[in-house]
């Protein structure tokens, strides 16, 4: 497995951020954006990143806590810190680094952002058959679970097949089901 590097993102307002990047030995399946858990970019996350991009996709991996402290690392005991730093962390703030994550993660092809709240909290009639679909695609587990087809709108209404390709899921799910 490869490992990844540290670069610069640099957001729309300006804001510079430390974002890891993994990426794969060939070229890209697709594009991820792993948002970093209330600890911080630790080597878990890079870890995650790296495990990802073994799979064949491009990673980008942001450290969102760059805005309240540069390089904050969170212990694993310490949730109220991590808490805390999540608290002081704005709409704004966090769009325009994610918005510059989906930038550099576009080099690996197609990126599909799911924004589940916005899904959930709109008035669409469909939102939650989509809500639902969304989540089933996650779990979609090739030769266990059908494919998920969801219909999308971005210039053209069409049909996309959604599944999880992650092996490493794959295997653990297959020795789960087999034990």
């Amino acid at each position: 497995m490869g490992k990844g590097t540290i670069t610069t993102l640099k957001a729309k307002d300006g804001h510079t951020f430390d974002a890891y990047i993994a990426r794969p030995s060939g070229k890209p399946k697709g594009a991820l954006v792993i948002i970093q858990e209330i600890f911080g970019l630790n080597d878990h996350m890079k870890h995650v990143g790296d495990e990802y991009a073994a799979d064949g996709y491009l990673c980008v991996v942001p450290a969102m806590f760059d805005r309240i402290q540069k390089n904050l690392i969170i212990g694993y005991t310490e949730f109220q810190a991590g808490r805390d730093a999540v608290g002081k962390l704005t709409e704004p703030m966090i769009l325009a680094d994610l918005d510059a994550c989906i930038k550099a993660a576009s080099e690996g092809g197609k990126v599909v952002v799911w924004d589940m709240g916005k899904i959930a909290g709109s008035n669409s009639p469909n939102r939650l058959a989509l809500f639902r679909s969304i989540l089933l695609a996650s779990a979609s587990i090739p030769g266990f679970f059908e494919p998920v087809f969801i219909s999308t709108t971005g210039g053209s209404a069409r049909s996309e097949e959604h599944t999880s390709e992650l092996q490493s899921h794959h295997d653990l799910v297959c020795r789960l089901l087999l034990e």
